[in-house]
């Protein structure tokens, strides 16, 4: 018997043949508490930046859903159409709202989950992570947008 086998034998294969915890059941024992807290901290986390998101959208699809400048009344065209900044104030609105529901439902999907060891290994840092991007690519569209909407209040100046 090599040494190798000698050590896998000893340590991981007796102990499961004599009834005591391998060293994944010690390492879940001990670490309940921290599974727990960091539980606690994701739902706070994913609460208050759900919060955000929501926010975010709704801004978000106000100014998708409305022209700026208005609509002309005799041939039913845009008002802004030919302006240089209606195509980055239409643009960014548009992914400002679709980054912002996607965090939403990252952000869902994070509050609904199972809070299992294994879960906090990959799958929940990685939903975090995900969330947390969209969000704030769509804060920055966001501010790009409102950024577009004053090239339209300052067209005289400008």
């Amino acid at each position: 018997m090599s040494v190798r086998e000698e050590f896998i034998t000893k340590r991981l294969i007796h102990p499961l043949q004599q009834g005591r915890q391998d060293c994944h059941e010690i390492f879940k024992e001990s670490h309940q508490e921290l599974t727990s807290k960091g539980g606690e901290w994701l739902n706070t986390i994913s609460n208050s930046c759900s919060v955000v998101a929501t926010l975010v959208a709704g801004v978000s699809f106000a100014t998708t859903a409305t022209a700026e400048g208005g609509i002309k009344e005799d041939s039913s065209k845009l008002t802004f159409k030919r302006h240089p900044g209606f195509l980055l104030y239409a643009v960014s609105s548009l992914i400002a709202l679709v980054f912002s529901v996607t965090s939403m439902v990252t952000f869902l999907a994070i509050l609904t989950a199972r809070r299992k060891m294994g879960d906090f290994e990959r799958r929940l840092p990685r939903k975090l992570f995900l969330a947390l991007t969209c969000l704030f690519i769509s804060i920055g569209a966001m501010l790009v947008c409102f950024c577009g909407s004053h090239f339209f209040l300052l067209k005289d100046v400008l």
